[in-house]
């Protein structure tokens, strides 16, 4: 107990309690944006497969003929198509879960892995950091949060490997139950989360040697396999078009992408760094699990990612999607702060002279502050994005107009073709896909039916225009002058 006296000890327990505060009321915008999210595209599709049928007959359906991705598809029979009467709602409802369950995931989760290192409001503390990293740096709000088909099929495995890294650490056996159930679905969600999770938990098993970690590795590798290998994925890419010399290229592209995320992320993490090292890192690096080798890690970790964008990128010959890099995002949150407490366990003097440095008053504040308003705060962060679509009316604009458009297929009668109203300058948080230019096409035929209709409807202008936050919110003062 006599711990708990130490003047800093409170110190960082009342910074940790403000982290925690601080990530809890960034998470605010993204809540109230849920009431203007609308279903898209590929919600409407897998709306029209799973209305009134067998969920396991369309899973095993799309297992055979178009994707592999067995946990992801389950799932998707709770698409609010399927199972409402008023689906629009529960499409909100269910934004506004998949943000609470990031904010708990990430804010509740070091509790389970750093328990004997950390208190529970340092551990809050470590998952506010977290959270505010991944908000700062996150490639796609919309596709995270607010797009149905998306969270099924990589928000939720993201958030259960998660989970799945931090019940590792747990010895429970209902804990390790838990842990082999996750390694099993996991994987099935999207194809660069099986990838980052064999990785880990191989990492993990030919680290450690303990037969626990072993068994998980063989059940989310077995996973890997199921995802990989379903007749769908060999289906699906026989109708696309691949490239002469598609794996060598894969590769290349890979590692090219590979190291553009040190350039585009590596800023913001070591602005985190700063408030981690104090806070958390010294703490969390006494323990013996960081007594490795570094460069083994550091091997494996960027391996592990550049393997992780060959699925994706071998299958569409391209560069990874934002809605996948947001999974790979999370790990490398992760795997980042491992490898500053190995480093940290290796160069402990260097170590506490840093914390000792980066506790003081003055230091810790100006760390603060430069990483709240270079990284989460900043003017087009994701948070600032938010905000600023819901003052200047944009998140509105974009309800409305996707109400006229269905309101127009309701309310049409005929198999005429219609024109729906464009999008114009729209919010970026909520902005997902357009439909195609053409009647008759995958979703536009899937946005009639599903509404009922026979009215055969297209977009004249498919391209998205966003602005940035300043001038939105420029635009919008002017606006106002006029009005007055």
């Amino acid at each position: 107990m006599t711990h708990i006296k130490d003047p800093g000890m409170k110190t960082r327990q009342r910074r940790a309690k403000m982290l925690t505060g601080i990530s809890l009321l960034a998470i605010i915008p993204f809540l109230i944006l849920c009431t203007f999210v609308y279903p898209v595209n590929d919600d409407f599709t897998f709306g029209l497969r799973h209305i009134q049928k067998n969920v396991f007959q369309v899973s095993s359906d799309i297992y055979l003929y178009w994707s592999g991705r067995y946990f992801a598809t389950l799932i998707s029979a709770l698409n609010p198509f399927a199972v409402s009467d008023n689906p629009i709602p529960l499409f909100r409802i269910y934004s506004a879960v998949a943000i609470v369950l990031t904010t708990i995931v990430m804010t509740l989760s070091p509790a389970i892995c750093c328990r004997r290192q950390l208190t529970h409001c340092q551990s809050a503390g470590l998952g506010g950091v977290f959270l505010l990293t991944y908000l700062a740096l996150m490639p796609s709000v919309s596709q995270a949060f607010y797009w149905f088909s998306s969270c099924t099929a990589f928000t939720i495995p993201s958030l259960l490997y998660i989970m799945l890294v931090a019940l590792t650490a747990a010895d429970s056996k209902a804990s390790y139950f838990i842990a082999c159930t996750l390694a099993l679905i996991v994987p099935g969600g999207n194809e660069v989360t099986a990838v980052i999770t064999v990785g880990t938990l191989g990492y993990i098993a030919f680290t450690y040697h303990d037969r626990k970690y072993w068994l998980l590795l063989t059940l989310s590798a077995v996973a890997l396999l199921l995802v990989v290998l379903a007749p769908g994925n060999a289906s699906r890419m026989a109708n696309q078009h691949i490239w002469a010399n598609a794996e060598l290229w894969a590769l290349t592209f890979s590692i090219g992408q590979t190291v553009s995320w040190i350039f585009l992320w590596g800023p913001v993490l070591l602005l985190a760094t700063t408030i981690y090292i104090p806070l958390f890192g010294r703490k969390l690096a006494s323990s013996p699990i960081y007594d490795v080798s570094f460069s083994r890690y550091l091997v494996w970790f960027f391996i592990t990612i550049i393997l992780a964008h060959i699925p994706p990128t071998y299958g569409i010959s391209s560069a990874i999607v934002d809605r996948t890099a947001n999974c790979l995002l999370i790990f490398v949150i992760i795997g980042y702060f491992h490898g500053v407490n190995i480093l940290l366990r290796k160069h402990r003097a260097t170590a506490d002279r840093l914390a000792s440095l980066l506790s003081g008053k003055w230091i810790f504040g100006a760390s603060l502050f430069c990483f709240l308003f270079a990284a989460p705060f900043s003017i087009n962060s994701p948070v600032a994005t938010a905000v600023t679509d819901i003052i200047t009316g944009k998140a509105a604009d974009y309800k409305r107009i996707q109400q006229q458009r269905v309101d127009i297929v309701r309310q049409t009668p005929s198999a005429e073709a219609v024109k729906l109203p464009p999008l114009g300058i729209t919010s970026k948080s909520l902005f997902v896909k357009e439909l195609e230019s053409e009647p008759d096409t995958e979703f536009t035929s899937a946005f009639s039916r599903i509404y009922k209709s026979r009215v055969r409807v297209y977009v004249e202008d498919r391209e998205a225009r966003f602005e940035d936050n300043l001038t939105a919110l420029k635009n919008y003062a002017k606006k106002g002058r006029v009005r007055r």
